[in-house]
């Protein structure tokens, strides 16, 4: 932070999201790197996900889970892919036996681990979802606003990974907004396979702000290596 922004906090907010603005562009559009995330969860990140309009979010999904947990009858695991600082834990620590998050930032997993040192049902570990095994299996493979940061070209690749990673009975939970990347995500994902359901919120009558999509396993869910038209 600059010498001015110190000694005039009011910049501080509009100088963060001009930032946030610039970094979330290239790791939408051309590269969704470590280091960016290092650098935004270095100028505050965790707050802006913490502010009321993003939280709101976390307890909507919190209630989904909540559902399905009652249905099943039983404490679930569940694979949180782009935890952040585990902005989700303390609304599902009642609902979970497992809950594996990961991040690429190794700074957001740092500060995960640092807010829930007394929670044993917690792990929380820095890796790409790409080098993740699908041997571990989950009831919920949750990704929340995470999938429009992948390249177009591994869209089917990660979600048929996410639909293999379940157990049987088991949920992919697609949490994800409406801008323009996350529109054509969308088209994609639901050409690949229709949702069990899809809520849309916010936004007024005419338009939605953002989507839950719940997503389960076909009969067969193949290896997809190359792309697929829309």
């Amino acid at each position: 932070m600059d010498q001015k922004t110190k000694l005039f906090p009011e910049l501080r907010r509009p100088l963060f999201y001009l930032q946030q603005g610039i970094r979330n562009v290239i790791s939408k559009y051309l590269n969704n790197r470590r280091s960016d995330w290092e650098f935004r969860y270095g100028i505050g990140y965790r707050e802006f996900l913490e502010t009321s309009d993003q939280e709101a979010r976390y307890y909507i999904l919190s209630g989904i889970l909540s559902e399905f947990v009652s249905k099943q009858g039983r404490k679930i695991d569940i694979l949180d892919v782009g935890c952040g600082c585990g902005t989700l834990c303390p609304m599902i620590g009642n609902l979970v036996a497992r809950y594996a998050g990961t991040d690429l930032s190794v700074k957001a997993i740092e500060e995960a681990k640092t807010r829930f040192p007394n929670h044993p049902q917690f792990h929380f570990s820095a890796e790409d979802f790409a080098d993740l095994k699908e041997s571990e299996k989950y009831d919920v493979v949750l990704f929340t606003e995470v999938f429009y940061y992948f390249p177009m070209r591994d869209i089917e690749t990660y979600f048929s990974k996410a639909l293999r990673m379940l157990k049987p009975g088991g949920t992919l939970l697609i949490s994800m907004g409406e801008g323009p990347k996350a529109k054509w995500v969308w088209r994609r994902l639901l050409a690949l396979q229709k949702p069990v359901k899809l809520l849309g919120f916010g936004g007024g009558k005419k338009s939605t702000r953002w989507r839950v999509g719940w997503f389960e396993p076909t009969v067969a869910v193949p290896q997809i290596t190359g792309t697929q038209k829309t």
